[in-house]
């Protein structure tokens, strides 16, 4: 084995030892808070300006309108009415218990005299001679002043004291004499029509039944001449809501 010299050996002995440079490192900087402006300028930015203006936006929803109350002439309208088919073939409106039979009491304090009710054709009208009530004047006066007020129409065609007479079932001249006597014979004062409050649909209504408690001892003694019952009722028609009241779940269910 060869033995390098001495002095070769002192050499690299003596050399300095190369060390290897590390790069010094700074130190990592502290990161910074976004402030508003930056979230501003970001958001106006085009990308986000066209991602903004692709979104649909979202309506903003319309107040909701306070209920509207029914007209006073809606409200008091009437309802409909229960038909029956009378054996004389007539059709008339009716008024029926609980039990479904027909009450010709209330029936005739329900309708009177209209030309669909049964008491139109079983009583006369009345003579032009016969003497007026307290009660048949008052509803004659509160009649013309509900029409003369536009609170009631005539039915289109018709004369004021021909439309009276109807309700009074007299002759027309009759009442045209009345209104004479108490000076309420003016059809030019009729105005817009209006339609009735509660408070007056209540006075003609308490102002009808005095009337007609006035003539009850004649109804009472024609009902019992035409022995009018129940056996004078062929079939009765219900009003489209009754119907459906009355419907069985069955039959409701198909």
């Amino acid at each position: 084995m060869q033995i390098p010299p001495l002095a070769s050996i002192d050499r690299q002995i003596s050399c300095p030892v190369t060390t290897t440079t590390t790069t010094e490192l700074k130190p990592l900087s502290k990161k910074r808070k976004m402030t508003m402006d930056d979230i501003t300028s970001t958001l106006e930015s085009p990308p986000f300006k066209k991602e903004r203006r692709d979104v649909p936006s979202t309506p903003t929803p319309a107040p909701l309108a306070p209920p509207t109350k029914p007209s006073s002439s809606r409200a008091n309208a009437r309802q409909p009415s229960t038909i029956a088919r009378l054996k004389t073939g007539k059709d008339v409106c009716v008024v029926l218990t609980a039990a479904g039979v027909v009450d010709w009491t209330a029936t005739y304090y329900m309708y009177g005299f209209d030309k669909n009710s049964v008491f139109y054709s079983l009583m006369p009208l009345r003579k032009l001679h016969e003497p007026w009530s307290i009660a048949e004047t008052r509803y004659c006066v509160e009649l013309v002043r509900l029409l003369q007020a536009g609170h009631m129409r005539v039915p289109q065609g018709r004369m004021m004291d021909t439309y009276i007479a109807e309700k009074l079932h007299c002759d027309g001249l009759r009442v045209s004499k009345k209104l004479r006597a108490i000076k309420k014979r003016d059809h030019a004062a009729m105005g817009k029509f209006v339609g009735m409050s509660p408070t007056q649909v209540n006075i003609l209504k308490d102002c009808k039944v005095d009337f007609l408690k006035g003539l009850q001892p004649e109804i009472d003694a024609i009902m019992e001449k035409e022995h009018l019952d129940q056996s004078w009722v062929v079939t009765v028609k219900h009003p489209v809501h009754a119907q459906q009241h009355h419907a069985s779940p069955s039959s409701s269910s198909t």
